[in-house]
């Protein structure tokens, strides 16, 4: 009898390992998937902060004044790039050094709004939508906009002014 009872309990036993296997595994699974969400919260968080700074620091600067990028930014850039309306994701690539967005991606796909990219190495920290009206980075000719980018060195743009748009280009231009 007793070893029917120990051949009955092993089934069970394998059972509840499983279980517990399950178990351990959807743990991990919604650990990982929690520890997701909030990079990407904090992602999201740092482009809407870096959005109001960039507001907070325009709205600062009086018409042919200048702003330093790279002084009003609290987090830790090391490259920027302001692409334009349908600018696609390998010309981005090619100004950031380093393969962000799918080489075949439309970015902005509006003929007005366009985006101020700051990295850290191989990493996006920000992505900043630059809304029209509001923002300008002088880059536009009548008929082509072309992207650029810049380093904390010369993030040094001065502002003008007319009615909701604010123009930032790089002194002397």
């Amino acid at each position: 009898m007793t070893a029917r009872s120990a051949a009955d309990r092993t089934p069970g036993t394998r059972r509840a390992s499983v279980a517990r296997a399950v178990r351990t595994a959807l743990v991990v699974v919604l650990v990982l998937a929690a520890g997701w969400v909030l990079v990407q919260l904090v992602v999201w968080r740092q482009g809407e902060d870096a959005q109001q700074v960039l507001a907070s620091a325009v709205a600062a600067t009086p018409d042919g004044g200048t702003i330093d990028l790279a002084a009003a930014y609290p987090l830790h850039w090391d490259r920027a790039a302001v692409v334009g309306p349908y600018s696609m994701g390998r010309d981005a690539n090619d100004l950031l050094g380093f393969h962000a967005f799918d080489d075949d991606q439309i970015l902005n796909a509006d003929d007005l709004d366009s985006n101020l990219v700051l990295t850290d190495g191989t990493r996006i920290v920000a992505e900043i939508d630059l809304p029209t009206p509001g923002y300008d980075f002088g880059a536009a000719t009548e008929l082509e906009w072309t992207p650029f980018a810049f380093t904390p060195a010369n993030a040094r743009f001065t502002v003008s002014r007319m009615g909701r748009l604010a123009t930032l280009r790089p002194p002397g231009t």
